[in-house]
Formats: structure tokens, C-alpha cells, sequence
């Protein structure tokens, strides 16, 4: 009974967090007018209450234990961070009113999704059954679908404004996408994918490696290419590097990648100084080549975010002031990267993230070769890591994902046992 409540679990976890990941195109359906105007956060924290509170009983009942330490640790960062919030609630609900308080509270929504679903995902993608196959299947399908809305949102812009540029903002009635959020998306889903081949793989990774730079490069967010490129390349490498036959190929495409890349940043940096030139890619090599100078309006703009919030750690550094920016500046003014996460929250929770953070990574790093998906929770973690030090606040979600299933895969020491679990007697 106890193990067929576990696997009733599971499905649900995973079915909530493929529903998660499907986000970003549903919301593009309704940024598109397709679909009538709806929240779709308080959707996901209706289906989240049943699930979370069977995962509770499993765990009270010892019959679903946590991976290991760490991943109880980071339930306790999450709880931490729910309870900051709520206690912060009256003083924000004056100040701001429910609507943007509520809003902002919505991405602990998707927190508990990923931490829900990250668990059983990586027991059922480590198993060799057919429920596997038909999760590696959904992340095709999500990968898939991903491409296919950034390939439409390409082709709608270059048709009204001969760009090649994703579409995201809408003018008669203004709307705005968050083109970050289908980035970021499709970057981790791509890891995803490239480690579903294992070791031999090399071929296959290599190009959905390319195919998925292609595609987030027309997809505006420079943070989720930078992070993507390097995190897929040491994928590529830490995956390849048990077959000594396949050292000096590994070796020659790292080397002409790395020379083709450099060639294509000074051509496109060059370019950019004239970007009328360009023709149909003027925008997006203005948008990823301004990098090159500090005078662009993106890093102007997080300067003046970093130069008007830090000097609040003198005042909130013990314990914090959520949501600062919407109260002192606007919303949106948050520091963008980890910073702004001691500033919301406080010296604790702050210390703990990163300790949870570069713990699971050393672990995953002295597995590597001894686990077959160290390597995946390596570069997960290692697109995590860029990602909040050089663009993502205290409110991007994925961080908790990128934490919680590498954690579970490096957390569990016997994978035979894993195959004991897979989904297959669910059904029974």
C-alpha cells in the first residue's frame, strides 16, 4: 500500500512539474490573445496542496525519506523563506497593496513544484524501464515545443520588422513576455537532453548542443547563452572523458569550437560598432556584442540597481527586507544577482543557499566518474552558480531546481535500488 501511495506520488510530482516546464508556452498562447487572460500561479498552487501533502505524510510515515541531508536542508531554506514572507505580509500588504505582494509571493509557487518533483525525477530518469523512456520522451516533447515558439516568435517579428529577434512585446494593447523565464527554460532543458545519451553519446550532444545555442541566441537572454555554452561544454567533456579513444576528437572540437567562438565574438564585436551593416541580424548582434562596452543601457541600468540597494545591507543585513525594491524603488530594481537574495531575506538563509549550493557541487564533482549522472548535476549546478552571480535575483526560480535534482542525484548512493522504484508498478 505504502509503496503504491509512493508511486501515486510520483506520477503526480512529475505530471505537476512537466506542467511547470510547460509554462512558458502556454503563456505565450495568452500573450498572443489565444487564450483568455488567466493566472496561471494560483492554477499550480491549487494542484500543489494534494501533492505536498502526500509528500508529508510519506515522509512522517518514513516511507519516503529525503535523498540525503542536504535536500532536508534545502526544504528547511525553502520553509525559511515562506515564513520571511508571510511574516513580512501585513507590512506589505499596507505598503503595497495585496496584488503586488501577492505576485511576487507566486514564485515560492514554483519553488515547491521543483523541490515536489525534483526527487522523483531523478530516481525515474536513472532507471532503465519503460517509465523512463516515457519521461526522457516528455522532456523531448517540452524540448521540442520550445523550439517551435521560439521559431514562431523569430518569424513574427522578422516579418513586421525584418529582424531576426524574438517577439516578446506587443503594443496594441501593450503587452510584455517574459522572455527570460522561456530562456532560462529552455537552457535547462537542453542539459536535459544532452545528458539523456550518457557517455557514448558524443555525436547527439554535440548537436543538440548546437541546435539549442542557435536557438537561445535568437532568444534575447545573453545570462542563459553565456551560462548554456559553458555548462553544455563541460558536459560534453566530463561525458566523453571515459573513453580514452574519443580524447584527441574531444580534444580537436573543444579547440575549434573554442577558436570558431572567438573568431565569431571579435567578427560580431567589430560588427556591432556599425550594426547597420548587419542587415536582418543588426538587433540581436547589438543586443549580445553591447557586452563589449559598459556604456550599453542593460548594465548601465543593474549598476544603478547595484549602486542604490547595497548600501541598504548596513540597515537589513541580519535580517533582511523582503521585497525591498518594490517598496524604496519599483519593481524590478532589485540587485541582479545573489546579493539581492541576502537583502530580501537576510544573512541566513543567504549563507545557507550557498553552502547548499557549492556542497552539493564539491559532491557532484567527486562523483563524476563514479556516478553516471554526477556529470548532469555538475553542469547544472554550474549553470546555477553563473546564472546568480551575473544576472538572476532572489526571485528566479530556477534556482531551486538547479539545486534540488542535482542534489537528489548525487544523494542517492545505489542506483540498482532506484529500478526497484520505477513507475512501472504504479499501475498494478
Amino acid at each position: 500500500m505504502a509503496k503504491m501511495l509512493r508511486n501515486k506520488y510520483d506520477i503526480m510530482a512529475l505530471g505537476l512539474l512537466g506542467l511547470y516546464f510547460l509554462m512558458p508556452l502556454w503563456s505565450y498562447v495568452i500573450f498572443w490573445g489565444l487564450f483568455p487572460k488567466i493566472r496561471l500561479t494560483p492554477i499550480f498552487g491549487i494542484l500543489l496542496v494534494p501533492v505536498l501533502a502526500i509528500r508529508l505524510w510519506l515522509l512522517v510515515t518514513k516511507k519516503y525519506p529525503f535523498p540525503d541531508k542536504r535536500y532536508a536542508l534545502l526544504w528547511v531554506l525553502l520553509l525559511l523563506v515562506t515564513i520571511i514572507q508571510i511574516a513580512w505580509a501585513p507590512t506589505l500588504l499596507s505598503q503595497i497593496g495585496a496584488n503586488a505582494y501577492l505576485l511576487m509571493v507566486a514564485f515560492s509557487v514554483g519553488a515547491y513544484v521543483f523541490l515536489l518533483g525534483a526527487e522523483p525525477l531523478a530516481f525515474q530518469v536513472a532507471a532503465s524501464g519503460e517509465w523512463s523512456r516515457f519521461i526522457w520522451n516528455g522532456i523531448l516533447v517540452i524540448y521540442a515545443g520550445l523550439i517551435l515558439m521560439i521559431v514562431y516568435g523569430v518569424a513574427r517579428y522578422f516579418f513586421n520588422f525584418h529582424q531576426l529577434l524574438f517577439l516578446f512585446v506587443l503594443y496594441n494593447p501593450k503587452r510584455i513576455y517574459n522572455y527570460q523565464v522561456l530562456s532560462d527554460t529552455f537552457a535547462i532543458i537542453s542539459l536535459l537532453m544532452m545528458a539523456r545519451y550518457g557517455a557514448t553519446g558524443l555525436f547527439q550532444r554535440l548537436v543538440i548542443y548546437g541546435i539549442s545555442a542557435l536557438f537561445l541566441f535568437f532568444s534575447y537572454s545573453r545570462a542563459s547563452v553565456a551560462a548554456f555554452l559553458i555548462a553544455g561544454g563541460l558536459l560534453i567533456v566530463i561525458q566523453s572523458w571515459k573513453h580514452n579513444r574519443q580524447r584527441k576528437i574531444l580534444f580537436g572540437i573543444a579547440f575549434g569550437g573554442a577558436l570558431f567562438l572567438s573568431i565569431m565574438a571579435i567578427g560580431f564585436g567589430a560588427l556591432s560598432k556599425n550594426a547597420e551593416n548587419t542587415g536582418f541580424l543588426s538587433l540581436i548582434v547589438q543586443r549580445f556584442f553591447s557586452m563589449n562596452t559598459f556604456r550599453n543601457p542593460s548594465f548601465q541600468g543593474r549598476l544603478q540597481y547595484w549602486n542604490q540597494s547595497l548600501p541598504l545591507l548596513k540597515s537589513y543585513w541580519l535580517m533582511g527586507r523582503f521585497m525591498y525594491e518594490v517598496v524604496l524603488f519599483k519593481r524590478g530594481a532589485y540587485i541582479h544577482n545573489w546579493m539581492s537574495f541576502w537583502l530580501a531575506y537576510g544573512i541566513l538563509p543567504f549563507l545557507l543557499s550557498l553552502v547548499l549550493l557549492f556542497w552539493t557541487f564539491v559532491t557532484a564533482l567527486k562523483q563524476c566518474f563514479s556516478n553516471p549522472w554526477a556529470p548532469l548535476a555538475c553542469v547544472l549546478l554550474l549553470f546555477n552558480i553563473i546564472m546568480i552571480a551575473i544576472a538572476r535575483p532572489y526571485i528566479w526560480v530556477y534556482f531551486w531546481f538547479a539545486l534540488a535534482f542535482p542534489m537528489a542525484l548525487v544523494g542517492v548512493s545505489n542506483w540498482r535500488e532506484n529500478e526497484e522504484n520505477c513507475l512501472s508498478s504504479a499501475l498494478e
